[in-house]
């Protein structure tokens, strides 16, 4: 019972994700990444892209072939919450 309630729990979250939603973010972190240093945007670039490859030309004056794996980012996440009166308390 408690796996189905979190299967519909995570497909709930999900219908509430638009594409525009989705674009905004993405035009977001492409205006940051512009703007960022080198060591920055090569991070950025490890963490979208799982695996990039470069293959050779086909011909002295073709164009090359990029094969791109992305990553998996997960779109939310979950919030934990304690409840009150269970915090570690400083000596008095």
């Amino acid at each position: 019972i408690s796996e189905r309630i979190r299967i519909s729990k995570e497909s709930d979250t999900l219908q509430g994700i638009t594409d525009k939603m989705i674009m905004d973010v993405i035009v977001n972190f492409r205006e940051e990444v512009r703007h960022a240093d080198p060591e920055v945007k090569k991070r950025a670039a490890r963490t979208l892209f799982e695996s990039i490859v470069i293959h050779p030309k086909d011909t002295p004056k073709g164009d090359r072939m990029l094969s791109i794996k992305g990553a998996c980012l997960p779109l939310t996440r979950d919030l934990l919450v304690t409840p009150r009166g269970i915090e570690p308390l400083l000596p008095a």
